[in-house]
């Protein structure tokens, strides 16, 4: 059973490197596709600070973040663009313990 509660911004800091690190690793590897910018919204919004993680195991932190992909010209559909960042993040994340 877990047993959220509110991380500290100490808990969060190497947590959420880790995660925007993760994120600008996907962006170089669809950089031949498309670019993407991405923000933190609800929980995890600039000084909000409730995102939440059950101490005892870790689980659950809880960042929301928003793509947004920049292809101006169109040159991808939705499923092409989902199947290529879901891929790169398939790859990026092996190297972070996480499949």
């Amino acid at each position: 059973m877990y047993h959220y509660r509110y991380a500290t911004k100490e808990e969060l800091k190497p947590v959420k490197a880790e995660l925007e690190e993760i994120v600008h690793r996907v962006q170089d590897e669809v950089r031949d596709y498309f670019t993407f910018s991405y923000y933190y919204i609800g929980s995890s919004a600039k000084n909000r600070n409730l995102v939440t993680y059950d101490p005892t195991t870790k689980v659950g932190f809880d960042f929301d973040v928003n793509l947004y992909v920049n292809d101006e010209e169109e040159d991808y559909n939705p499923k092409e663009i989902r199947d290529i960042l879901k891929n790169a993040f398939d790859r990026v994340i092996r190297y972070y313990g996480y499949n």
